[in-house]
């Protein structure tokens, strides 16, 4: 391998498989030239991305990375490179190999893990140096190379050949693609300049300065390079001239090289007549180079004629002043004129916009600082100064039509370097102008949409803001700004948890979003900056790119300071009315305690009263007429003062919660009859009539049978008592839905008027009537609301002064009560449960419901071993029980006074009746029910309605343990 003249050093021993990573592909070929040169291996990627997928699929003793690059820099690549070794514990060297080359950049370049640097443009002893430094222990110090050495003067041409070895061929290939690619560098930078996007700027200037480094242009190196610091120093005022003066530099660039590749600097042969080489023959140097030659000018002339003849861009040449000389067919097809119409007859001015041609010619007129006329000066001003030039201009059909072109401008020069016309190459940009239109509706939707979202963040009433995924903020909005005290750019980039009371748990919040996705009614309390504490919580969610990769936490915290008040406040209201209601249950339980003790008190004498005055009543001597007279007022006190004292109680029962029912299917038309039978006597005492409804179809409601009882005898002897004499009193009974019937009372009485109605149910209001004595208690109606309300009926009155008064109940509809006897179980099948010379067997049944009694009554009868006592309250039970003996008790659940449950606890307790076994038969028949019952000591738990079978049979099971438990005694 040949080396360069100069300081060149043999190349290294080992041959390296080295990756480059480059976008500009001027720079690649030079890269692959120079590693090639000095002995390597060299293999070539676009992008960062492409240089992390490459080092992991194969294997690199070294890595030449260049800064800037698409998709993913050196910088991110480096680091990712580095990342990847740490878990596979190698190490490969990367040298920075950029056109960065100002202050910071090396540092930059090392501090993401580059081993070494060399900028463009690439000399190939500073690079040779830096692969020796890191591939073999460092032999020499390493060589400067300033900015003045990497961009020298004129074109150095003797370097340029040394540089690819005296290989014009690689050297005319590094010239082409750089022709190529000036062009659209060039364009990048105008639009960056036009739409102000200094980023865009930056990189299309850097990628530039690289290109032309590699020619050693000092000017135009200079000034890609102004350009690139005007776009770091966001400096956009003065980079009009700044690139005019690149295009200046560039043009004179381009045509030096055209002109370098072109002399060969060889030898030309000539041809005699018959065509035959002088001077030299086919088979020598001379004669093959002339051949390739030849070659090329045929390739020039076939190219020359494509594009003349190309439909697809239109070409117009014109003589130095303008009137156009050739016209092709891409012109004619885009234009719609012949060559006919225009050849030395007009100029492009002609058919170019004119209001366009006039703005730029005072564009341009104020850009360069001189006067440029209007009309062809203007299109072809640039490029009479050596500057290439590309712009968009509206281009006139010859139908009168318009569309955007964009057109490419160069001065044609002869051999002196003289202008002898110009070349207007120019493409249909409608295409592209609709794009660009769809792009600005596209990018004004984004504004509008980024507005709308701003718009709906900023209007929240919640405080927001995000945080990467290390708890410092990203973005807030104005709520979050009040609720600190801060700006938004002092929030935006602070720790979130600095914000807080309690840090630590603000850290913590952070951290459980991250691991749960999202959290909610996380409480934290914020400090502002004047030191103001507000309460917030906070609900927060992870979100995430395109990607799926993890941006950071999304929060809205919402003030709750008010809330934590009011939950105080609750709190402590809750407290006190805990309070009130313990203090009301001990008040209560006092108030029924007394009531309890005040019963036993007023009974014990008044059971003294009312023996004594009955055994006055009927002693010997029989008492005078006033002695009667005196001991009747005393027992009519005393009774009405025992009925006082029950209603007392009664209505303590009710109110303390523990009055227990018995609801069931009821026949109204029964207990109708009942209580007429009890109230007629005392009507007609009074000489009032009643009328009772005769129920043809049986109507059933669902009550508890004597609390029905009870409320309908009331209100009865309301109507008689508070009637006129010889008054009336109709009972009716209507039905006022399918599930409700009403009972109504209607009498003749005086009436009440409308401010007593709202005072009936009060307990021991009686409206007026306390003079009259005897006459009633003022609890009666208020027991008939409080009884009809618990079996979820209801009650109420309408009157009128002086004709009379309507009370009512409603009750809930219910079907007749179902006895399940089985059809197969006959009279026979019962009796022949019945042991032979069975002795007889005594059963207490307590129940206060006259149906089911009948019921047992009629079951029992069947069976001649067994004799049938009955009792219609608990209390009556116990007493019965410990009187009879008997050797089972069927006892129901829900009775007036105690309860099932209550009377089996003093049975048990009672050792005189603990031994007899008790069986529950009732209609509450949830599972919970019988498992209260079987835990309280029931012998069995039979339900309602009865099942023959399964009645005996416990029946049969209790006389059973009955008979071993006496024989055991």
């Amino acid at each position: 391998m040949s080396t360069l003249p100069g300081k060149r050093s043999q190349p290294s021993q080992r041959r390296l498989q080295v990756l480059v990573a480059e976008d500009n592909q001027v720079n690649q070929l030079v890269a692959t030239r120079i590693f090639e040169k000095l002995g390597h291996q060299a293999t070539v990627v676009s992008n960062g991305r492409e240089a992390f997928v490459a080092f992991q699929a194969g294997k690199f003793d070294l890595i030449a990375m260049d800064v800037q690059m698409p998709e993913m820099d050196g910088l991110d690549a480096t680091s990712a490179i580095r990342a990847w070794e740490k878990t596979a514990g190698t190490h490969t060297p990367i040298i920075a190999m950029t056109a960065h080359a100002m202050k910071g950049d090396r540092e930059r370049c090392l501090a993401a893990g580059m081993d070494g640097y060399t900028s463009k443009p690439i000399r190939i002893g500073e690079l040779e140096h830096a692969i020796a430094q890191l591939i073999s222990p460092p032999n020499s110090a390493k060589v400067p190379v300033s900015e003045a050495d990497q961009a020298d003067g004129a074109i150095d041409h003797t370097a340029l050949l040394a540089g690819v070895d005296g290989n014009r061929r690689v050297l005319r290939e590094l010239v082409r693609l750089f022709l190529a690619d000036c062009p659209r560098r060039l364009a990048e930078i105008k639009e960056a300049i036009r739409r102000g996007d200094a980023g865009a700027l930056g990189r299309a200037a850097h990628t530039l300065k690289g290109s032309v480094g590699n020619f050693a242009a000092k000017s135009a190196f200079a000034a890609a390079q102004r350009l690139e610091i005007m776009s770091r120093d966001i400096d956009l005022d003065n980079v009009g001239k700044a690139c005019v003066t690149l295009e200046s530099e560039l043009a004179l660039l381009s045509e030096e090289l055209r002109k370098l590749t072109m002399d060969s600097s060889i030898r030309k042969t000539k041809t005699d007549k018959r065509g035959r080489q002088k001077g030299g023959h086919a088979g020598t140097a001379e004669g093959i180079t002339e051949v390739r030659r030849q070659e090329v000018l045929l390739k020039t002339g076939a190219l020359q004629n494509a594009i003349l003849n190309s439909a697809n861009f239109s070409s117009i040449a014109t003589d130095e002043k303008g009137v156009i000389q050739i016209f092709n067919v891409g012109a004619e097809r885009m234009l719609g004129y012949t060559v006919a119409d225009v050849l030395n007859k007009i100029t492009p001015a002609d058919i170019s916009d004119p209001q366009e041609v006039i703005a730029r010619a005072k564009a341009l007129s104020l850009e360069l600082g001189t006067t440029i006329r209007p009309g062809f000066e203007a299109l072809v001003f640039k490029a009479s100064r050596g500057i290439e030039d590309i712009y968009e201009l509206t281009y006139i059909r010859k139908d009168g039509s318009r569309f955007p072109a964009v057109v490419s401008v160069t001065a044609l020069r002869d051999a002196q370097n003289v202008v002898i016309g110009y070349l207007l190459i120019g493409t249909d940009n409608t295409a592209r102008k609709q794009v660009e239109e769809e792009q600005k509706k596209l990018d004004q939707r984004l504004r509008d949409q980024q507005f709308y979202t701003r718009s709906l963040i900023e209007s929240n009433i919640d405080a927001l803001m995000t945080t990467d995924p290390s708890g410092i903020i990203t973005d807030v909005n104005k709520q979050m700004e009040a609720l600190t005290g801060c700006t938004r750019d002092e929030l935006i980039g602070a720790p979130f948890k600095n914000y807080f009371t309690d840090p630590e748990r603000a850290e913590a919040g952070i951290k459980l979003v991250l691991s749960q996705k999202k959290v909610t009614d996380y409480e934290l309390t914020a400090s502002a900056r004047d030191g103001k504490k507000t309460v917030v919580s906070y609900n927060a969610t992870t979100f995430y790119d395109r990607d799926r990769k993890l941006q950071g936490v999304f929060a809205a915290a919402r003030d709750v300071t008010e809330r934590k008040r009011f939950e105080v406040a609750l709190q402590e209201t809750n407290v006190e009315l805990e309070s009130a209601k313990s203090a009301a249950e001990k008040a209560n339980l006092a108030k029924s305690d007394f009531l309890s003790s005040m019963s036993h008190e007023l009974r014990s004498p008044l059971n003294a009263i009312l023996g004594f005055a009955q055994l006055l009543e009927s002693t010997s001597p029989l008492p005078t007429a006033s002695q009667k007279e005196n001991i009747a007022q005393i027992l009519q006190a005393g009774w009405h003062l025992l009925k006082l004292i029950n209603e007392v109680l009664d209505l303590a029962v009710v109110e303390s919660g523990k009055m227990s029912l018995s609801p069931e299917s009821v026949s109204l038309a029964e207990v109708i009859s009942e209580c007429q039978a009890m109230m007629e006597p005392q009507a007609k005492q009074r000489g009032i009539s009643m009328t009772f409804p005769q129920l043809d179809i049986p109507c059933y409601v669902h009550a508890d049978r004597t609390r029905v009882k009870q409320v309908l005898i009331n209100l009865l002897s309301n109507a008689i008592k508070y009637n006129r004499e010889q008054g009336t009193v109709e009972v009716k009974c209507t039905t006022t839905s399918p599930e409700r019937i009403r009972i109504s009372f209607k009498d003749t009485g005086a009436g009440l008027p409308p401010e007593k109605l709202t005072q009936l149910f009060q307990p021991f209001n009686r409206l007026g009537q306390e003079s009259r004595a005897g006459e009633g208690t003022g609890i009666g109606l208020v027991m008939s609301k409080r009884v009809v309300e618990l079996m979820e009926g209801a009650i109420g009155v309408e009157s009128t002064v002086g004709v009379g008064s309507v009370f009512w109940i409603e009750l809930l509809l219910t079907t007749a009560p179902t006895f399940l006897v089985a059809s197969s179980e006959s009279t026979t099948a019962i009796q022949a449960r019945i042991p032979t010379a069975a002795r007889l067997r005594t059963l207490l049944y307590v129940e206060d419901n006259p149906a089911n009694l009948t019921l047992v009554e009629q079951l029992i009868a069947r069976r001649s071993d067994i004799r049938l006592l009955t009792a219609v309250n608990g209390t009556l039970g116990i007493e019965i029980a410990r009187a009879s003996q008997p050797e089972v008790i069927l006892m129901d659940i829900n009775l007036p006074g105690i309860s099932g449950i209550e009377a089996l606890k003093i049975l048990r307790e009672d050792p005189a009746t603990a031994h007899i076994p008790v069986v529950a038969l009732s209609a509450n028949a949830m599972q919970r029910d019988t498992k209260k019952g079987m835990e309280a000591g029931f012998f069995y738990y039979l339900t309602k309605p009865i099942k023959v079978n399964e009645f005996m049979d416990a029946l049969d099971g209790a006389l059973e343990f009955a008979e071993k438990n006496s024989a055991r005694n």
